[in-house]
């Protein structure tokens, strides 16, 4: 006799189409399927284990994120450029400006301090020419002002475009010295948050996110055209 404790129940269908979709974008995100290559649905099934229908919920969303582009009935995985790049981080800027302005006097000084005082070990870490700890400690500063600003669309939307711009930096990596321009940045954001001058904080994010928009489109241009200097 078979044992009913030994059976695991099936997933719901909702439940399977979910990860059918996360497991594709996690898989964009990191490259593994790469920028510019063709999203064949009969390879992608098979190499997740599933059928066609909840693949194609999957494709369907990620189309709309933006991760999946088809061109002449034909998907591809979207490729990364450098006009694409620059256009993410403006769009990016709207939105954390707004973001900012909405959460001006809302960050306690408490919380700012807690975040600046790993400045020190970031700033170490660059001069050992290591990105990463500032690249994860990136998306939880911006949390002080994105998080606080009361509006769960933007918030929402700032989320997939961290997934976006993830994807940029794993493709392509980041400069040291960039990096470093950035944490500089930062900084004077943390000096608007304490500055009682109205506008400073958004102004000083708008600065912040125009110019790692910049750096990083020029970034992207230089490596599809073999022109990276050291």
């Amino acid at each position: 006799m078979m044992n009913e404790n030994s059976i695991q129940p099936l997933a719901r269908p909702e439940l399977i189409s979910d990860q059918t979709y996360e497991s594709i974008r996690q898989l964009i995100i990191k490259c593994q399927l790469q920028p510019g290559l063709p999203f064949v649905e009969a390879d992608v099934a098979r190499r997740l284990g599933i059928s066609r229908s909840p693949l194609r919920e999957a494709v369907r969303q990620l189309e709309e994120e933006g991760f999946i582009e088809t061109i002449e009935g034909r998907r591809r995985v979207a490729p990364i450029t450098a006009e694409k790049v620059l256009q993410l981080y403006e769009f990016r800027c709207v939105l954390e400006k707004f973001a900012a302005d909405r959460s001006e006097g809302l960050i306690s000084l408490k919380e700012l301090n807690r975040i600046t005082a790993k400045f020190d070990y970031l700033a170490a870490e660059l001069d050992q020419r290591n990105v990463q700890p500032f690249n994860d400690a990136d998306f939880e500063f911006h949390q002080l002002f994105i998080g606080r600003c009361g509006n769960p669309l933007i918030v929402s939307q700032l989320a997939k475009l961290e997934s976006q711009i993830k994807r940029v930096m794993n493709y392509f990596g980041t400069r040291v010295g960039h990096t470093k321009l950035a944490l500089q940045e930062h900084l004077e954001i943390a000096e608007a948050i304490r500055s009682p001058k109205p506008g400073a904080l958004a102004t000083a994010v708008e600065r912040h996110i125009l110019a790692v928009g910049r750096r990083v489109s020029a970034f992207v241009r230089e490596q599809q055209s073999g022109t990276l200097a050291d």
